[in-house]
Order: structure tokens, then sequence, then C-alpha cells
């Protein structure tokens, strides 16, 4: 075998490109924001992201939505921008007319995160749900008049004014203690013994009405991580398809089902 010889580098050379660069610190982990998923505009021109900025020394962080351009319809000069400026604002969601985005987020008075809705030219967002067990995972109806998405709800209450009632006694009791008979009683950081469900509601964009999809139907989607992945919409915006365990303890994600739900009748 012949070797092949390179450009010679000499020892200040390697040295001084080590002064150069400065290693990969902790601090230098720090700095670098985070972005989340993106979510692509109706035309393609633009990308909405989540970003996360971390401050080590408060030992805190603040995620904003950015709109980055992808370089089509002669955009590829323009440069990203600040779409929000709230600090806790996530899971952005583009309606099928791009005139509106919908995201999550938790501001002023939230107790929960909440849907808000903000045009993508900017100005101030608004809030469009008030619901005691927040909102996540929100997914467009397709003729961009309604949003569905999860909330985590107590299958045996009825209106919200009942789900905020016991939120409340939940959460200013005394006792800490879980009691259960469930195998799987934690998944990572929350606990599945409250007796609370993720459960699909769809919320009517122009009055802010929010409605019950699966109230009575005595089906829920797997509580471990629900997402918006876990169900989707008809084209017509009739009907729902959820994942389900149908068994009548969920067994950590070893069985699951796909299911339809008529909006109208529940069946």
């Amino acid at each position: 075998r012949r070797a092949v010889a390179g450009p010679a580098v000499g020892p200040r050379r390697v040295a001084g490109a080590a002064k150069r660069k400065p290693p990969l610190t902790v601090e230098a982990l720090w700095a670098l924001n985070r972005i989340a998923a993106p979510t692509l505009s109706p035309d393609g021109a633009l990308a909405c992201a989540a970003v996360t900025s971390f401050a080590m020394a408060t030992n805190d962080s603040s995620t904003e939505l950015w709109l980055f351009p992808t370089g089509s319809h002669g955009k590829s000069a323009a440069k990203p921008r600040r779409l929000t400026s709230g600090d806790k604002d996530s899971d952005p969601r583009w309606s099928p007319a791009g005139d509106a985005i919908a995201f999550t987020a938790k501001r002023k008075d939230d107790d929960e995160p909440q849907i808000y809705l903000i045009a993508p030219d900017g100005g101030e967002a608004r809030r469009l749900t008030t619901l005691a067990t927040g909102c996540a995972a929100i997914k467009w109806f397709p003729d961009g008049r309604r949003i569905a998405f999860v909330s985590w709800v107590w299958p045996d209450l009825g209106s919200p004014a009942e789900q905020a009632q016991r939120k409340k006694e939940r959460k200013d009791a005394k006792v800490r203690a879980h009691v259960t008979e469930r195998s799987e009683f934690r998944f990572w950081d929350h606990w599945l013994t409250d007796g609370r469900e993720p459960h699909v509601f769809v919320c009517d964009i122009a009055t802010g009405r929010c409605r019950h999809a699966l109230a009575g139907t005595g089906l829920a989607l797997p509580p471990w991580e629900p997402k918006a992945d876990d169900f989707d919409i008809a084209p017509d915006g009739r009907e729902l398809a959820l994942t389900a365990d149908l068994g009548p303890e969920p067994r950590m994600m070893n069985q699951r089902d796909i299911v339809t739900v008529d909006l109208a009748t529940k069946r």
C-alpha cells in the first residue's frame, strides 16, 4: 500500500486554529435556540415554528413563534421574523386559507394553555378559549371555521363549570397522595390517577364556544402523550377518527384501535 501525502500542517498552525475555535461548553449549549417542528403555510411560502431560548442565569426559558421564508414565491431574500412575543407560545397551525395561525399559549391570567389566533402579518393575538382544563394538540377543520383540540377532563362531569370546580378542589386539597388500582399509574412526568382522560373538543372560531366531541361515548385518546396525530377530521367535517384503547384499562400502548365518531349523533 502507498501512503498519499497531503499538505503539511505545522504545529504552529494547529495551535493557532485551536485558539481561534472555542470549545463547546455548557454556556454555549444554553445559548443555542431550539426550533420546534414547523408548520407550512398553504401556499408554501412561509414556515411557522416555535423557537425556545434559555437564560442560564435564571434557569428559565421563553418560547415565541417565528416565521421563516422557504424561498418560494420570490421571497428568498426575506429574513426570518418574530411573530409573537409571549413566553409560552407553541404548536402553531396555519388555517386552511392561510389568513390565521392558531397556537397554544399561557398568557396573563391563564392557569392552563389556551388557544390563541394571530394574523401571519402580525398584530395582537386573540384568545379563543378559556377552559380550566386547558387546550393542546390543535387541528383545523377543512372549512376553517372550527378547531379541534385535546383537553384532559373528568368524564363523569358535564359542563366546563363543573370541570373548573373539581380542578379547583383538587388544587386546594391538602392530601397529595395517589391511591389507585391501576397497574399503570404514571407516565414519565404526569400521574394517571386523578380520573381525567384526554378527550377531543371542537371550538367554533366565530363564537369561541367549545363542544365536547366525545361526551357520552365512553371513548378517550390514549393517556400517555396525546398529540394531534392521534385524531383526524373527515374532509366534510362530519366525523372524527381517533386512536383509542378499548380495553377496560389502558395497557401501556399494547393495543390500539381506530374509531370513527359522528359529530352530530355521537355514534
